[in-house]
């Protein structure tokens, strides 16, 4: 339920401080794809959103690493291994935590 889906973004957030306090950093993908960073001296989180009905499959420029599923709106949702091969759901929240 979009209830139940709300209070996981809640607890999630609060688990994650540089979601909250980080520093912002807008990344250049796709124009469908909204992708930016937010990090702290201690932790770096990657954030991908679709808001299209249609997969995404685009490069990073700016952002060089891999992530972690941390949190998703999609039960298919897989690590991002290289900037240059981002792959998003339709309409899909994606978050990870930067290695």
């Amino acid at each position: 339920s979009l209830w139940s889906f709300y209070r996981r973004m809640l607890h999630f957030r609060s688990a994650h401080p540089e979601l909250v306090e980080g520093e912002f950093q807008p990344l250049e993908s796709d124009e469908n794809l909204l992708a930016f960073r937010r990090y702290t001296s201690e932790k770096s989180c990657l954030v991908l959103l679709n808001f299209t009905d249609q997969p995404i499959h685009s490069e990073l420029r700016g952002w060089q690493g891999s992530a972690g599923v941390i949190f998703n709106s999609d039960s298919d949702a897989a690590p991002i291994q290289s900037s240059t091969d981002v792959r998003i759901h339709p309409f899909e929240i994606w978050i990870g935590q930067e290695k």
